[in-house]
């Protein structure tokens, strides 16, 4: 992220709504021009008011209690996890909402999964 003349180079991500880990059900979203300032906080209301207005998103997964974002690049993830998301490092890579997208690590064109965090903790208490 750098800074040239006050302004801040925007970013690209790109969002893997996950509604079933079990089932591996999830969609991919890109957002563009995202400004690294932005609390994550923030970002999850906007990328839930993307998904409930979005006709690409399929009914069902518009209005799941999505409530979590974890980087989920293709290095983090490891064998045997699903391809959407790791099952390890939550401490460092899930995202904070009360920090900035730059200040949780997020980079330009980084993967992340967004996901509901008592699905997650279900799954991996016995993924399959």
């Amino acid at each position: 992220m750098s800074q040239t003349e006050g302004k801040v180079d925007k970013i690209l991500l790109t969002i893997h709504p996950v509604r079933s880990f079990k089932h591996g059900t999830f969609r991919t979203i890109i957002f563009r021009d995202i400004d690294p300032n932005m609390l994550v906080g923030d970002f999850i209301s906007q990328i839930k008011n993307h998904i409930r207005e979005s006709e690409e998103v399929p009914f069902p997964m518009r209005f799941h209690p999505y409530d979590c974002l974890k980087i989920s690049n293709k290095k983090t993830i490891g064998k045997g996890d699903p391809t959407f998301c790791s099952l390890s490092d939550d401490q460092k890579l899930m995202l904070n909402r009360s920090q900035s997208l730059g200040q949780a690590g997020v980079k330009n064109e980084d993967e992340i999964a967004f996901f509901n965090l008592q699905d997650y903790k279900k799954f991996k208490e016995s993924p399959g």
